[in-house]
């Protein structure tokens, strides 16, 4: 008879796998975007692992240590994916803060250096899991294990508690948000937060009250109520909001500037003029397709406007004197 514990890992793998096809499908049609590539890495963990739970769960005629290992694989993937999941929203956040049309806003930098303590996790948490491999472990393995699962956690929650600190900063910011879409992908990853939080909290609990079988939160076999809603639940539902917003709100491929200019800033400052000079009719002339004209070059510049739109080369030269001191105040057109 089926086992509760491998019928959520069955669960586990009818969710992840399809939503690995749908992660693919919006890679393809959108290219590559941060947050459906953490999406595609995540279900892919969630796939390894469901298959070594499913395969320790139900193939008792194995040998002890094999059992042992897979249940470590399904461990390791279960406690790095968490990485994965708060890279998916951090990556959201990103592209709203470089779009906001205001000089205040998170630096890139920022966003790159909470990515540290996010890879440092994931080395911890496969290093745990590589300790607790094999027949027999010794306890200096066993409890350095452990001490690397609380690290690897301890870092995830504050990374986690970052997150929830630039959702509430961005909302305060939300009238300087310019493109279409990213009001949406806030509202997403602030829906998401709170079953974000019970996933946290989850790890912890493992990583601090998971050490000796029989216990609720017991890292290699904990009790399966709590797993299927206070982890498994909550990815499920975080998954489903990142997959509709890669569905719904349309990509913002640009490429970076030179000398360090925000790009986001750049694209927003630029739709702005057109918008305002397009309400007073001064390039209706102008062929403006689904880009602004002063769009960004291959080399991060921006490039000249057509000589047939004397206008737009006014606002042109404007806008870029406006994006190379994002201090000064728009012109007046």
């Amino acid at each position: 008879m089926m086992s509760h514990y491998e019928a959520l890992a069955i669960a586990q793998l009818i969710f992840f796998a399809p939503a690995l096809v749908v992660a693919l499908a919006i890679l393809l049609r959108h290219g590559r975007q941060e947050a459906i590539s953490f999406t595609i890495l995540l279900c892919l963990c969630r796939v390894i692992g469901s298959a070594c739970g499913i395969a320790a769960y139900s193939n008792a005629s194995t040998s002890e240590t094999t059992t042992i290992n897979l249940y470590v694989a399904y461990y390791v993937c279960s406690s790095i994916g968490i990485s994965f999941l708060i890279q998916m929203l951090l990556s959201q956040l990103k592209r709203v803060n470089d779009g906001l049309y205001s000089s205040v806003k998170i630096p890139t930098r920022a966003y790159r250096l909470l990515s540290l303590p996010l890879l440092a996790g994931i080395i911890l948490g496969a290093i745990a899991g590589s300790n607790l491999s094999g027949g027999d472990v010794s306890e200096s393995d066993r409890n350095t294990a452990i001490t690397e699962s609380k690290a690897g956690s301890i870092l995830f929650t504050l990374v986690a508690v970052l997150l929830a600190a630039i959702t509430a900063f961005l909302f305060t910011r939300t009238r300087s948000i310019q493109r279409e879409g990213d009001r949406t992908l806030l509202l997403i990853v602030a829906a998401a937060l709170p079953f974000l939080a019970v996933r946290v909290i989850y790890g912890l609990c493992v990583s601090f009250d998971g050490a000796n079988p029989g216990e609720t939160f017991y890292r290699l076999a904990p009790n399966v109520w709590v797993e299927a809603f206070m982890s498994v639940m909550e990815e499920f539902i975080i998954v489903g909001l990142v997959l509709v917003a890669g569905i719904l709100v349309s990509p913002v491929i640009v490429e970076p500037a030179q000398g360090g200019h925000n790009e986001g800033y750049r694209e927003g400052m630029d739709a702005q003029l057109v918008d305002q000079s397009a309400k007073r009719g001064q390039v209706s002339q102008c062929n403006i397709q689904s880009r602004p004209f002063a769009v960004i070059g291959g080399r991060g510049q921006v490039e000249a406007p057509p000589e047939s739109c004397p206008s737009a080369a006014k606002i042109d030269q404007r806008g870029s004197s406006l994006l190379h001191n994002p201090s000064a105040q728009p012109p007046r057109l």
